[in-house]
């Protein structure tokens, strides 16, 4: 038996299985990774637990006995303001276990067809392919499978893809609008947005909002940009907004502050991926649905 190396840093993930050996069953090993991710959501909060009580795993056996491949189906789920994987937070920094076994699993698919998220409905599935995991028990009896960053990083390919019908986004785009804009006394009259890639690692927003009070109406127009560089880091431009008409000069200033916090800002993907996993590409396209593909190595 070894030691997992330096299991206290935070690219060792690790995932309670609960006390006893490791399951021998297809059946067991849905079981054990169910309770294992609700265990982990219940310290998140109840919007958690009920986002992860939704979620059915299936598990196929492998020659050696272990679990070969795994899917997670998160169809219906509804995600509000929280992030659905924030429980894998709660999986850093596991106790220093001697490791008994180790494996492969060949394949790891999530879908969600669909998944909700602040009410619009995407279409998302990923495939994770040669996820290695370690396996051992703790000083209380009880198993723990571990992931190091560096075999990750070393073995696992998988791709990723998340969609939206257009005119889904855009009715949540006016259902926004029309709200900020009844904080201040306006009525949405219309919204027209449109989204445009120029190239795949560019998105280009445009959008038209006119306001009315009482029998005036007036004209805002917001375009922003966003691309990716070589490096999976999202660059997000400066926020043009203009509105000639005075009546919603009110409604400019709020949405400058908004926007202005998202202006001329950097996101670096990787520092939100999980230890040892790395985004390597992402192809946007706007149809008439959105589209965001990912690769990882």
């Amino acid at each position: 038996m070894t030691d997992v190396p330096d299991a206290t840093r935070t690219d060792v993930l690790g995932l309670d299985l609960g006390p006893g050996e490791l399951p021998t069953s297809a059946v067991q090993w849905q079981e054990r990774l169910r309770q294992a991710l609700l265990r982990l959501a219940s310290d998140h909060g109840t919007e958690q637990e009920r986002l992860w009580e939704q979620v059915r795993i299936t598990a196929d056996d492998g020659p050696d006995g272990h679990v070969a491949q795994v899917s997670i189906d998160v169809s219906g789920a509804r995600v509000g303001d929280g992030d659905p994987f924030v429980i894998f937070q709660g999986a850093d920094n596991p106790p220093q276990v001697p490791v008994q076994e180790e494996t492969t699993i060949d394949l790891v698919h999530v879908q969600g067809d669909p998944v909700h998220i602040q009410g619009v409905p995407f279409r998302a599935r990923a495939q994770l392919q040669n996820m290695p995991v370690a396996f051992g028990r703790d000083a209380a009896g009880r198993t723990w499978a571990l992931a190091h960053g560096e075999r990750i990083a070393r073995d696992l390919r998988g791709t990723g893809r998340i969609s939206a019908p257009m005119e889904d986004l855009r009715s949540k785009a006016h259902d926004l609008a029309a709200t900020e804009l009844d904080k201040l006394g306006l009525t949405l009259a219309e919204l027209k947005m449109r989204v445009r890639t120029p190239d795949p690692r560019q998105a280009r927003v445009q959008v038209q909002v006119k306001a009315r009070k009482a029998m005036l109406s007036a004209t805002v127009r917001v375009d922003v940009s966003a691309r990716v560089d070589e490096a999976m880091v999202v660059h997000v431009g400066e926020a043009e907004i203009s509105a000639p008409n005075p009546l919603v000069a009110v409604a400019v200033g709020a949405l400058r502050r908004r926007v202005d916090r998202y202006s001329n800002t950097s996101i670096d993907l990787n520092d939100r991926m999980p230890p040892g996993i790395r985004l390597v590409d992402v192809r946007l396209d706007a149809g008439t649905e959105f589209v965001a593909e990912a690769s990882f190595d």
